[in-house]
């Protein structure tokens, strides 16, 4: 029987894609095990697995080597050499699943041990801290059949027939997704306080070594939409049916007709993810009759060649306006 997989690989993602791979350590630097970590020797060929790093679903995956032992392939600080390894074909999402995207109801429905959400207090459904979580074979159907329009499920689970969803019925969960955009009041983001794993220096994803809590990208998005308000022109959320799924941009801005999407970080990554990410949006906004320009929002104006590449493609560039308040806008 297949079974699901929930792994938290924060700053480790892409590092880990790369390689095909799932690595945990055996124990921390205290000597003890964690049932997140032990988890890996539980994976079996054939099982699916669910990639969530920065508040997103980013792949999806199905395992092709069982766990074996092996040292720390990539650089930390944080973790001993020892660990284990399983090899898995990652299919990355087009467009990442929010963590909110996902129904409150198939979250909170994960009671069983080494599951991957909250369930009490004030942060029910979020994110776990840890690594590897089991998920009910319902749930992890369900969060399949939901992002099948982003990663097709025959790729990840040879038939969609395979792939159960909450109600046992493949599709049900698409069934439910409006096909007409939603426009809603937009407010500011609250930050998730999850812990990133170490980056190694070579990572130009970040100049912060060890471990930080990232709230960057959410502050940015209160003062832009602070900004906005202040001139007169509020941003909305945007809700855009397609492929079966719902995407969303950061900000609608109707009175300045923009679509934006904010990255945290101005490095070479963030900018290319941000220009594929807006024309998507702008696109996909054009097939329900929405004429919008795209731009794209950062925290600090990129290099010279970035600033010209996002011209280039007709995209609207916004940074803040340095001591003073408010924003520029660079035009293309």
């Amino acid at each position: 029987m297949t079974s699901y997989w929930w792994v938290v690989q924060g700053g480790n993602y892409q590092d880990e894609r790369d390689r095909g791979i799932l690595w945990a350590p055996s124990r921390n630097n205290n000597g003890h095990r964690k049932s997140h970590w032990s988890s890996m020797r539980r994976v079996a060929v054939g099982d699916i697995v669910i990639h969530y790093a920065d508040l997103h679903v980013r792949a999806l995956s199905r395992v092709t080597r069982a766990a074996v032992a092996s040292a720390r392939p990539f650089e930390s600080n944080d973790w001993d050499d020892d660990g284990q390894l399983i090899l898995t074909a990652y299919e990355e999402l087009p467009t990442p699943l929010h963590r909110d995207q996902i129904p409150l109801e198939i979250r909170r429905s994960q009671t069983h041990t080494n599951a991957p959400f909250f369930l009490q207090g004030g942060r029910v459904g979020y994110v776990n801290l840890g690594y590897l979580f089991d998920l009910t074979a319902e749930a992890g159907g369900a969060i399949v059949d939901l992002i099948e329009g982003a990663a097709p499920t025959a790729q990840i689970s040879n038939g969609a027939s395979e792939v159960p969803s909450l109600s046992g019925e493949p599709g049900n969960l698409r069934q439910g997704v409006s096909t007409a955009p939603v426009r809603r009041v937009w407010s500011a983001p609250k930050h998730d306080s999850r812990v990133f794993h170490a980056r190694s220096a070579t990572d130009d994803l970040s100049a912060d070594l060890g471990r930080t809590v990232t709230y960057e990208e959410f502050k940015l998005q209160a003062s832009f939409g602070a900004w906005l308000a202040s001139q007169n022109t509020p941003a909305e959320l945007l809700s855009l049916p397609i492929g079966g799924s719902v995407i969303q941009p950061d900000f609608y801005v109707p009175a300045r007709s923009w679509i934006v999407e904010a990255k945290k970080s101005e490095a070479r990554p963030y900018v290319r993810l941000a220009i594929g990410q807006v024309l998507d949006y702008i696109a996909t906004a054009e097939r329900h009759s929405i004429v919008a320009r795209p731009v794209i929002l950062l925290p600090r104006l990129p290099t010279d060649d970035l600033v010209d590449l996002i011209g280039r493609q007709a995209i609207r560039l916004a940074v803040p306006a340095g001591h003073i308040t408010g924003f520029e806008i660079i035009e293309p």
